[in-house]
């Protein structure tokens, strides 16, 4: 089944956005593990997912302190 859209008309459902961000985060840090985990990890591709994940946590941050 599809996931809820955060955003549905002019309205932004933060509880859906939250849940959306903390996916982000969890799909980001298994593809880290999986990175560092190979033989000869490719660091460009590591840090771009550490920086994502960075960006992702800040934006969960935000979202936690700015909703009602």
């Amino acid at each position: 089944m599809a996931e809820p859209s955060p955003i549905i008309g002019n309205n932004v459902h933060a509880d859906v956005m939250v849940n959306k961000v903390r996916k982000d985060i969890e799909f980001i840090n298994t593809k880290i593990l999986y990175v560092e985990g190979q033989k000869n990890p490719n660091a460009k591709i590591l840090n771009t997912y550490k920086a994502m994940l960075e960006s992702r946590y800040s934006v969960l941050e935000w979202l936690q302190k700015n909703t009602i």
